[in-house]
């Protein structure tokens, strides 16, 4: 799906939508696990990414779920789905929930990430390039990466576990 706003923090918007995402699901009986900035997980299994792009004054949010779909043989230790979710249950219950998160300032979102995160404390690349400890977000909702006794900034890149 894909929602359009205006004048939203895109990197806020991510991760206000990722919380959204975990929360939805848990009201289906499934726990998730944010990694930072747009995967959810299951288990270290993706199951749902979410994409901010900003166009002028507006915000497109992407955000793909695997619901019922099968799962190719060659990524089954990357993804999973979730079984017996219907998407229109889905989609009602996680613009619901989603409006709430969008109603909540910085830090109640920056707080609720934390809950649900699974990234902080681990041994991280960032673009198979940047290797360091995921050590917090800052108040923007971008990563701290300690690196060699220094303490950089990610504003964005592909994240990959190293433990």
């Amino acid at each position: 799906m894909t929602i359009i706003l205006k004048d939203f923090n895109s990197q806020l918007l991510t991760l206000a939508a990722g919380i959204a995402v975990a929360k939805t699901l848990e009201s289906f009986g499934v726990r998730s696990k944010i990694k930072w900035p747009n995967d959810i997980l299951i288990e270290g299994k993706k199951v749902a990414g979410i994409l901010a792009e900003k166009h002028k004054d507006f915000v497109l949010l992407g955000i793909g779920v695997n619901l019922e779909n099968e799962i190719p043989e060659e990524i089954k230790d990357l993804a999973t789905n979730v079984r017996g979710v219907k998407r229109e249950e889905f989609l009602l219950a996680f613009l619901e929930i989603l409006e709430e998160e969008f109603k909540k300032n910085k830090e109640n979102i920056l707080k609720d990430w934390r809950d649900y995160e699974c990234t902080l404390g681990k041994k991280v690349s960032v673009d198979d390039e940047l290797v360091g400890v995921a050590a917090d977000i800052d108040d923007d909702g971008f990563l701290i990466l300690e690196v060699d006794g220094r303490r950089e900034r990610i504003t964005a890149g592909t994240l990959r576990f190293l433990e």
